[in-house]
């Protein structure tokens, strides 16, 4: 069993709404040193299968038939442990639920991961923001 980190942006050349509204809102908040905000969508996956090597072909699987949209997404993954790269001269900030906090996006990807034959111990969901230049 191995936990699997899904990371859905949009791609370079596409509009990232919620990045833009997120930087509208800093600028509500009087925050004008952060220039661009672009925004990520996590999916953290534990796979029930037992051999890493069946486990990466099947989370490559799982972002190219049900996590990403190729017209307009890409999509990172990286295996528990793996370095998370960081966008240099960019803060990155991660939110996720409060533990016991409802996640309807979660339980609807279960549903779809059963639909696809797809084991999974359990699978929680969050978002990502690279805020840059970093704020003072």
């Amino acid at each position: 069993m191995g936990l699997w980190r899904f990371e859905v942006s949009p791609a370079p050349d596409r509009a990232d709404p919620l990045g833009a509204s997120t930087l509208q809102m800093l600028r509500e908040f009087s925050i004008r040193t952060v220039q661009a905000v672009r925004s990520a969508k996590l999916f953290l996956i534990e796979l029930a299968e037992q051999d890493h090597h069946g486990e990466a072909a099947t989370a490559r699987r799982i972002a190219d038939e049900l996590l990403t949209d190729p017209v307009v997404e890409t999509c990172s993954i990286l295996f528990a442990g793996d370095q998370i790269p960081e966008a240099e001269g960019a803060l990155s900030i991660e939110v996720h639920p409060k533990p016991g906090v409802m996640d309807p996006v979660a339980q609807s990807t279960a549903l779809a991961l059963t639909d696809m034959g797809v084991r999974t111990s359990s699978i929680r969901t969050a978002h990502r923001f690279e805020l840059s230049p970093i704020p003072d």
